[in-house]
């Protein structure tokens, strides 16, 4: 997974095609996607020239992201990393493996034992001999105006998506959360950005970037020097909370692990996101969300059987990041209780092994090695996308609908929506184990028949009959949804380079509030270094000023492009 410039670079000796390097164009990840049908072919007639093992170890060797592809058997029987730091238990009354919860948090904060599932009814004497428990509640809507995490500060050394999540969900509740990045070393999702480097403030104009960070403040330092790390020092020791996603060995570098940091303050917690964990085979492996697609499986089921294995994209940032939050909360509730703060791991790995924990049970507790099978899964038949007769922004007819039929009775309706054509009342598609069979020839008389109309007749004659039925949209097209504007979703957020922003809410709403969750925009690059190292750190402008001077601080990335 090349994302980075740098990445790039050492991406190119692995393939040894030097002369790429040469080409500064190809820094630009939206430019190494336009040429891919120039690239693809020559990196993999490189790959298929080596073994899976010796494309890994090189890797690895040059920290660019790699993983194995892994499935519901070679996920426990072949990746040394998760057997020895036991991402998989065996579940305590089937005895087949299922993940283990994915975070650990230290300091007394041990978890309980895992516990069989309960049996229907099995507790039913126990709790019929004590009164229900009744809870004292505050009622709805009243109470202190106080959000949550008022007066929590937070030192954000997180980038990209999944760690700057578990600080954007303390940030909406009103968490001071200061994200650290540096002007050699910009947050890397700047780099997302729709504008060219040619353009003015152009790392300002990364969407990705916007979302995740609104309501935090912005602090440059450089870390590569020992007058940043002294500063960070500082400010570490005015917050509650660290939180980072980097490679172990980067803070470690720096001197500011969980040993160093809880010198500076007793009960800070400290809540580490690396790839693969903080040790083990895999620990200094670097990697994406579409790493963690790959070796948990995901991508395994993701395609078509007869083709190569195919990444979700990105689910697992805001997975790991929720998973991370989730863990968090406990490290405060912890906190709480004993005074005390504790260091949290939460290996972003370990967030997608649960979300694709299926493969690895059904392999387990029964020898089956499940497939892909394109847009068909288990439960239905037809189940697939069908082509309308829409035309796209672009003028071509690539619009779609996505159908299922779980039952007899929604088969009926597809049929009497249809019009009761002849195929459709064959004996042979009566019962789901018959249309299983016949799945390949109901796709394509369903096909023919979407294809000559549009999606909105489509779904006009379908879904008051009773067939589960939608459009496939595109996010944008969510823009403008009556059900979520009715909800509030989205909020407009004014930036001061990027002007008006339509952010999207959080997929939970609380009763107590905010009423708004995107209160400030996502600040710039360096935005609040003076506020922060005058009035938290006690600077004087004399020393600030000498910081900027001394690249230490700044507002502009430097070398950008070598950097990422």
């Amino acid at each position: 997974m090349i994302v980075t410039g740098q990445q790039w670079q050492d991406f190119c000796l692995m393939v040894e095609r030097q002369g790429w390097i040469e080409d500064k164009s190809l820094l630009i990840m939206e430019n190494r996607a336009s040429r891919r049908s120039e690239l693809q072919p020559v990196i993999a007639s490189w790959m298929a020239a080596h073994t899976t093992r010796e494309v890994v170890e090189r890797a690895s060797l040059l920290r660019l992201p790699v993983a194995e592809i892994g499935n519901g058997a070679t996920t426990v029987t072949s990746f040394d990393h998760l057997v020895e730091k036991n991402f998989y238990v065996r579940n305590p009354r089937g005895g087949f493996l299922q993940p283990e919860v994915p975070y650990r948090l230290g300091n007394g904060a041990t978890r309980r034992e895992c516990e069989p599932a309960p049996r229907l009814g099995e507790h039913n004497a126990q709790y019929r001999r004590h009164s229900p428990l009744v809870r004292s509640r505050r009622p709805l809507g009243e109470g202190s105006a106080a959000l949550p995490f008022e007066g929590l500060r937070v030192a954000d050394f997180t980038a990209f998506w999944a760690g700057p999540i578990v600080g954007h969900f303390l940030a909406m509740l009103s968490a001071d959360v200061i994200h650290i990045e540096s002007t050699k070393r910009p947050d890397g999702m700047r780099m997302n950005t729709v504008k060219t480097v040619k353009d003015a403030q152009w790392w300002e104009w990364a969407p990705l970037f916007h979302g995740p960070n609104t309501n935090k403040r912005d602090l440059t330092l450089d870390l590569q020097e020992e007058r940043g790390r002294e500063l960070a020092r500082q400010l570490i020791s005015k917050c509650d909370l660290v939180l980072e996603n980097y490679s172990p060995r980067v803070l470690e570098h720096w001197g500011l692990g969980y040993e160093e940091v809880r010198k500076l303050r007793a009960d800070i917690i400290m809540v580490r996101m690396p790839a693969f964990g903080l040790d083990g085979p895999w620990r200094d492996r670097t990697g994406y969300a579409q790493t963690m697609e790959q070796v948990s499986g995901m991508a395994w089921m993701t395609g078509y059987r007869d083709q190569a294995p195919q990444i979700p994209n990105g689910p697992c940032d805001p997975i790991a990041g929720t998973h991370a939050t989730a863990a968090l909360l406990l490290a405060l509730e912890h906190r709480r209780r004993t005074g005390k703060g504790t260091l949290v791991e939460v290996p972003m790995v370990g967030g997608a092994l649960n979300v694709a924990a299926e493969q690895v049970v059904e392999y387990s507790a029964y020898g089956n090695l499940l497939e892909r099978d394109g847009n068909r899964g288990p439960g239905a038949a037809p189940q697939n996308l069908y082509l309308s007769a829409d035309v796209d922004e672009g003028g071509r007819q690539d619009r779609w609908i996505a159908l299922a039929v779980e039952t007899d009775a929604q088969w009926e309706a597809l049929c009497t929506g249809l019009g009761d054509p002849s195929w459709a009342r064959a004996p042979g598609l009566a019962t789901m184990r018959d249309r299983c069979a016949e799945q390949d020839r109901i796709d394509r008389e369903i096909s023919a028949w979407c294809k000559q109309r549009s999606s909105d007749e489509i779904i006009d004659r379908l879904w008051p009959a009773g067939v589960p039925v939608a459009k496939v949209i595109m996010p944008h097209e969510l823009i403008g949804n009556p059900q979520l504007d009715a909800r509030g979703f989205f909020e407009q957020v004014a930036h001061p380079v990027t002007a008006l922003n339509l952010h999207g809410g959080y997929p939970v709403r609380f009763s107590a509030g905010p009423e708004r969750l995107h209160r400030r925009h996502a600040a710039t690059l360096g935005q609040d270094n003076e506020a922060i190292l005058r009035d938290l750190l006690g600077l004087s402008d004399d020393e600030i000023r000498q910081l900027r001077r001394d690249g230490i601080i700044g507002d502009e990335p430097r070398d950008a492009l070598s950097g990422w």
